[in-house]
């Protein structure tokens, strides 16, 4: 299971002599997740930004969340839980 929450700040730690092309890997990002703050490794995401909201995992930023409107989440079919349970027991009993 992964959450999501809002990067606010970014720092880079290399350990001790770490080769300079390695940069990415040691990319540390500070994550808000409603309020909560806590430390996540951004090596899997080189491209996050601040302010980006971010797919985290054990501690792990896995993937940048692409930012959607609530109009988009309503016009799909599983935005309604009765239809998507509606859906799922339509072949049920035949």
């Amino acid at each position: 299971m992964a959450i999501t929450g809002e990067l606010i700040a970014i720092e880079e730690r290399p350990p001790a002599g770490a080769p300079a092309d390695d940069a990415a890997l040691w990319r540390v990002g500070l994550v808000s997740f409603a309020g909560v703050q806590r430390e996540v490794s951004l090596a899997c995401v080189p491209a996050a930004r601040l302010g980006d909201q971010l797919l985290v995992h054990v501690g792990f930023a896995l993937g940048v969340v692409e930012d959607t409107t609530a109009d988009d989440a309503t016009d799909s079919p599983a935005a309604d839980p009765a239809d998507a349970a509606a859906q799922d027991t339509a072949g049920v009993g035949r």
